[in-house]
């Protein structure tokens, strides 16, 4: 109870019944004394004066230490209206966050985000009754193993912004399972007033022993995720050395039982074989991919190809953590020629060197005495170069002079014009459209918006689209009327790339044997 018995006392019953925080009795006694008001507590004998500076402290000092020593949960508000002071926030509301995570494989398990909140909230209402409406942060379908998750970024920037006073959490391991970044929080909440408690836990980090199981909690947490993970390897070895398939799928020309063990697929076995074979005779991924599509009607991408060619399990050495195991999978060619379709492969990108697109017919003349694919290579005559395809196994070579003689026209007339040229404004308009995109993923990575790895993998996707469109149109510029020279030379690699899947060449008489085409194309005899 307050009694006043003057304009110029301020008398309580007791000390805290001005407030039983410090720090508001403190300001309390500041503003009275700057209103040269006399606060008196009568039960505790306690006066302080509004005048003399040294005695005005000692007697704040035993007034505030009197309130330490009881304990209370409330502002007194009638006491900031006695003193006349006006607009002032009695007492500020707490600002919390509820924060709940759950990961695609605890989502399988059943765990729910629904469950995390109500926890959340009931322990909200339970012991806050001086809240603003909480903030809900979720992030389903994200592991704990990194900080990369939308909606606890969200949470940490209003930390930083200072729009939270409070986190709540169902369990620490749904904040982060990694002791770094967990005291990495804690700094963060700690500079900027944030207190967090994880309610299965029993934790609040504002006392010490808090902190202590805090730190103790995160390194069992990543102990334990790291302790699963190295389970999860060793489970995986030991399915390899029982001669089963420990990854997930199934590759191309296989099938895989319920006991994961692998076994040839007779009607997919013929694919493997077969890409084996072309590699091996020296024809390009692309190439692969038409007659694989052309023969067994199964569609294939270069870069799968090309992961199917450098697979060691199809010649029976499975190789997983660094380690072989040959009883994984049955071998469905020899390693013989499994290597050398790797050897093939590997040095048709840098065969050509700088070069490449002067030589329009790679990796499409074959020798018709031996079967080779013809290599290419450049010599100088009179200070002109010239480019040859030659076979190193009989010895001969031919000029590409003579072979654009000879084919050109041929090909040209195997060109179905009306269907190319529909086709020429939608293929401009393609061609300006990824430029345009690659354009805008330069800038982007310029401004750190893209990683380099992120940065490689979309320029190279939109430069192979690019380079599919101009060879397109290289196809219809020659439709629509154009001079086989006044194309560009990518432009004339282009156009031979579309049409034409390969050529069979006598070298002893220089002359154009049997021409294939791609298909839908027809054939020169």
């Amino acid at each position: 109870m307050i009694h006043s018995f003057r304009p110029d006392d301020l008398i309580v019953l007791r000390a805290d019944e001005l407030s039983s925080d410090p720090a508001a009795v403190q300001d309390i006694l500041d503003i009275s004394f700057r209103m040269k008001i006399r606060v008196i507590s009568i039960l505790d004998r306690i006066t302080v004066k509004a005048q003399g500076a040294y005695l005005r402290k000692m007697e704040h000092m035993t007034f505030t230490s009197v309130v330490r020593q009881r304990t209370g949960n409330f502002w007194r508000a009638d006491i900031y209206d006695k003193l006349g002071i006006e607009n002032k926030e009695i007492k500020k509301k707490k600002r919390i966050g509820i924060y709940c995570r759950v990961s695609t494989r605890e989502q399988t398990l059943g765990y729910s985000i629904d469950n995390q909140k109500n926890k959340c909230q009931d322990y909200m209402h339970l012991f806050n009754d001086d809240y603003t409406e909480a903030v809900l942060y979720i992030d389903e379908g994200h592991s704990a193993s990194t900080l990369e998750r939308p909606s606890i970024k969200q949470m940490l920037q209003d930390v930083r912004d200072r729009k939270l006073d409070e986190i709540i959490i169902y369990k620490l391991d749904r904040l982060t399972r990694n002791v770094i970044d967990t005291y990495e929080l804690l700094n963060m909440f700690a500079n900027n007033d944030v207190n967090l408690v994880a309610v299965m836990d029993n934790l609040d980090i504002t006392t010490a022993n808090g902190k202590l199981v805090v730190g103790i909690l995160a390194i069992f947490a990543q102990w334990e995720r790291e302790t699963i993970v190295e389970r999860t390897n060793d489970g995986l070895l030991q399915m390899a050395m029982e001669g089963k398939y420990p990854k997930s799928g199934v590759l191309l020309g296989y099938s895989k039982d319920k006991e994961k063990y692998l076994t040839i697929n007779e009607e997919t076995a013929p694919i493997i074989k077969s890409i084996f074979m072309y590699a091996k005779a020296g024809y390009p991924l692309s190439d692969i991919r038409i007659k694989i599509k052309e023969i067994y009607d199964y569609k294939l991408r270069t870069d799968r190809i090309k992961r199917i060619i450098f697979e060691n399990g199809y010649y029976g050495e499975f190789t997983y953590k660094d380690y072989v195991f040959p009883d994984v999978m049955q071998a469905i060619v020899s390693k013989e020629d499994a290597m050398e379709a790797k050897k093939v492969v590997g040095k048709r990108s840098v065969a050509y060197g700088k070069e490449q697109n002067k030589f329009y017919y790679r990796n499409k003349i074959t020798c018709k005495n031996c079967g080779n694919i013809l290599g290419g290579i450049p010599t100088y005559k009179r200070n002109k170069k010239y480019y040859y395809y030659y076979c190193k196994k009989c010895n001969q070579r031919i000029n590409q002079d003579v072979i654009c003689h000879q084919a050109i026209h041929d090909m040209i007339t195997h060109i179905d014009k009306a269907d190319y040229t529909r086709e020429a404004e939608d293929i401009l308009r393609d061609i300006n459209r990824l430029q345009r995109k690659l354009k805008t993923v330069s800038r982007q990575y310029a401004e750190d918006f893209l990683s380099d790895e992120a940065y490689d993998t979309i320029v190279k996707s939109i430069n192979l689209k690019l380079n599919k469109e101009k060879a397109r149109f290289g196809k219809i510029k020659i439709v629509n009327g154009y001079n086989w020279n006044e194309l560009s030379d990518s432009e004339k690699r282009g156009f031979i790339e579309q049409t034409i899947l390969t050529m069979y060449v006598d070298l002893s008489k220089k002359e154009i044997i049997k021409i294939e085409y791609h298909e839908n194309d027809n054939e020169k005899k």
